[in-house]
């Protein structure tokens, strides 16, 4: 709290006794010869290394402002540079295409990394130490082992040179940005991709969820234990069965209708109508009267039966079949969908397709593209869409998963 009222107050004397351009510097270091790119302090505060277009690298005291020793070795501008956790070394990027492990108790250049085909622009340290990132202008990220500096993966995907990168203060994600008509930004899973070979070459993983154990979700209402007499029973979110074939694992149970709203999902980064959505999976649907939702939604704004903020397959039970329908509602309640089943030129409408309810296992993909069409598919080959009016009134949606609906077959 002490350091944050010391700010204010430096911030009001500055604004009522001098202005910023009248200010001293506390101190400027002068040897360059042009341009410098890439600053960095070492871990103890003591050094700070200089990365420059003219191709060297200083080390400067802090404390004096001399220069305690000049690197060479690049050809070309050198664009980024970074300590190692122990400041015992620095790794440098440069024009040259190369990547530079410095020894700073010689001076000399103790590795030289040559797997970039462009400059290497951005280069940064994981939390712990053990893994480096880097990138620039071959449009490739790179990861590496610190411990050997060998090579563990190649991340392809971006379309324009990556200019910036950074990893999150768990070292569970990698975030990288590209510039050019590219103009992204894309999130890794490091963990898992460090699982890869260094010759695999690897896009953003799709998000796949394995059901051999609990993963975890956010639950709300799936697990109500029964009452005397028995109104409203939940069952419903992970266990350890096989009702869909392949190894034990998976998500379901038994669901009632219910005013309550009750779900098992999994918690997503907000997302809306803007972006793409996807999902897939295969499901069996119990014989009886039975409704439930499957796909994307809003756990804050769940409301009746037409739930706001949802993107999802519809499974309604009728007996020793079902129907399906896919189904979306804004936040202002536009909604819309269709059933699936063949269309009947005399009626004008499509007739529902009767899925065949008990074991009978169905394959079904959830795909929302909002530049293009909305679809569902099921293990039939059939289509469903939603119309146009899905774009407007858009609202984050930040959960996947089952939820059950209060609208009764």
């Amino acid at each position: 709290m002490r350091a944050w009222l010391a700010v204010v107050l430096c911030v009001s004397a500055i604004s009522s006794a001098q202005q910023p351009a009248d200010l001293p510097a506390h101190n400027v270091l002068r040897g360059h010869t042009s341009s410098v790119l890439s600053v960095a302090f070492a871990p103890d505060g003591r050094v700070l290394a200089s990365g420059c277009r003219d191709k060297t690298i200083r080390l400067w005291d802090t404390r004096t402002g001399d220069v305690n020793r000049t690197l060479t070795g690049h050809t070309a501008d050198v664009y980024s540079v970074v300590f190692t956790a122990d400041g015992g070394s620095l790794v440098s990027g440069g024009g040259d295409h190369a990547m530079g492990v410095w020894n700073l108790r010689t001076g000399q250049v103790a590795r030289t990394l040559t797997n970039h085909t462009g400059v290497v622009r951005c280069i940064r340290f994981a939390p712990d130490g053990n893994s480096l990132a880097s990138a620039g202008g071959d449009s490739t990220v790179r990861l590496w082992d610190v411990r050997t500096w060998s090579l563990r993966a190649t991340l392809t995907g971006h379309q324009g040179r990556v200019k910036s990168l950074s990893f999150s203060p768990d070292g569970q994600l990698l975030a990288t940005g590209s510039g050019g008509n590219d103009a992204t930004i894309k999130l890794w899973e490091v963990c898992r991709i460090l699982g890869k070979t260094a010759t695999d070459e690897l896009r953003p993983l799709l998000k796949t969820e394995h059901f051999d154990r609990d993963p975890g979700w956010d639950g709300h209402n799936n697990r109500l234990a029964p009452q005397k007499p028995v109104l409203v029973k939940q069952d419903f979110g992970y266990s350890n069965a096989s009702h869909t074939g392949g190894a034990t694992g998976e998500i379901g149970g038994f669901i009632s209708p219910a005013a309550e709203p009750s779900y098992y999902a999994k918690v997503l980064p907000a997302k809306t109508l803007d972006d793409a959505l996807s999902a897939s999976g295969r499901l069996t649907v119990a014989e009886g009267s039975s409704h439930v939702l499957i796909g994307f939604f809003n756990a804050s704004t769940i409301n009746d039966w037409r739930t706001p903020n949802t993107l999802a397959l519809r499974i309604n039970g009728r007996g020793k079949t079902f129907h399906a329908y896919v189904d979306y509602a804004t936040r202002r309640w536009r909604a819309g969908g269709g059933r699936f089943g063949p269309f009947d030129a005399a009626k004008g409408r499509k007739l529902p397709h009767e899925f065949v309810s008990g074991a009978t296992i169905h394959t079904w993909s959830l795909t929302y593209d909002p530049s293009g069409d909305r679809r569902t598919r099921h293990d039939h080959g059939d289509i469903g869409r939603t119309g146009s009016g899905c774009q407007p009134d858009r609202r984050p949606q930040r959960r996947r998963g089952q939820l059950q609906s209060l609208r009764r077959a």
